[in-house]
Parts: C-alpha cells; sequence; structure tokens
C-alpha cells in the first residue's frame, strides 16, 4: 500500500506486487523525475521495511497502463 499510494500521489500508472520470495515487484511508468522520486522513496520503504536493494530495467511505456494498482 505504501508504493501505490506514494505512486498515486506522483500520478504514476504502473502496477505493485508482493512476491513469494518476499520482493517487491514494481512496474512504473510516467515522468522521469516521478519515477526517480518513487525510486527513492522505495528506496526507504515505510516505518517497518528492510529494503535490501533496489534493481531497475527500462522498458518502453505501455499505452495500456493508465493508472496505479496492487495486483494480487
Amino acid at each position: 500500500m505504501f508504493i501505490e499510494r506514494s505512486a498515486r500521489e506522483l500520478q504514476l500508472a504502473g502496477m505493485v506486487r508482493n512476491l513469494p520470495d518476499g520482493t517487491v515487484e514494481i512496474d512504473v511508468q510516467g515522468p522521469e523525475q516521478h519515477v526517480e522520486a518513487l525510486i527513492r522513496k522505495a528506496e526507504c520503504g515505510p516505518g517497518r521495511s528492510r529494503v535490501t536493494g533496489i534493481r531497475k530495467q527500462e522498458r518502453k511505456p505501455d499505452s495500456t497502463m493508465d493508472r496505479f494498482s496492487i495486483v494480487f
């Protein structure tokens, strides 16, 4: 919910989901400065989280992404 809320505040489109191994996958698009702001927030994480690393991969924009959501 932390990433979803942050992405919506930054008006980004995409999705976030928790993977079975504890990894959080974020697929996001929007203005570069907003994406970078989300990455900075993700590096800190919410209060009790433990972030051990972030891997960034650039991809082509997906025109079907028009909002941000949590995928279960």
